[in-house]
């Protein structure tokens, strides 16, 4: 149990990056949702001519973004697609 204790406490220093980190990761992903999704899916992916697609997971989305029905397909990184299903996830 001290143990236990003594690992959640060295860990409380971490929790304001990770949070950081979060926050950086959805501004991220907002940006480049803006530039390569908004016009079709809406400011918060709430559809429009594209479609819903909030609560999307990011295999779907890589999926997706490979060229879908009418959708194009995009040159996204992993990195990338993380962070645009985490702007989604925030909204």
């Amino acid at each position: 149990m001290r143990r236990l204790a003594r690992l959640l406490v060295a860990a409380l220093p971490l929790l304001p990056a990770a949070a950081g980190a979060d926050e950086a990761r959805v501004a991220t992903g907002r940006a480049l949702f803006v530039a390569n999704c908004q016009e079709c899916h809406g400011p918060t992916g709430e559809g429009g001519a594209g479609g819903d697609i909030r609560g999307m997971k990011q295999p779907e989305v890589a999926r997706a973004t490979r060229g879908f029905e009418q959708m194009p397909a995009f040159d996204l990184g992993e990195a990338d697609l993380a962070a645009i299903v985490a702007y989604l996830a925030a909204n």
